[in-house]
């Protein structure tokens, strides 16, 4: 499952209902740092989040509370390796997985 989501200020939220049932997703920014909450049914995701102007670079990225490799542009498709980056135009790709 992959999202698109803006970071809106310093903290956002969304649920996803699906067939196997409820994930939430919380993210907030301090500073240079992304930190993700997910909670609920999804094991992989998929996220692409997109900065507006005022929004700090991010250089770190935590996925409930473990940090994120960092890697080259990562693949998020269902079998691609947890880890995140950014592109070009500034955007955040990030595929986390949980046990």
């Amino acid at each position: 499952m992959t999202f698109d989501a803006y970071l809106l200020g310093r903290s956002g939220a969304f649920t996803l209902r699906d067939t196997d049932g409820a994930t939430t997703v919380t993210a907030t920014v301090e500073g240079g740092r992304l930190n993700i909450q997910v909670e609920g049914a999804k094991r992989a995701l998929g996220l692409r989040l997109v900065p507006l102007p005022s929004t700090a670079a991010i250089n770190a990225v935590y996925v409930n509370g473990a940090p994120l490799d960092k890697r080259d542009l990562p693949n998020i498709s269902a079998d691609a390796q947890a880890g995140w980056a950014r592109d070009q135009s500034g955007a955040l790709h990030a595929m986390i997985r949980r046990a």
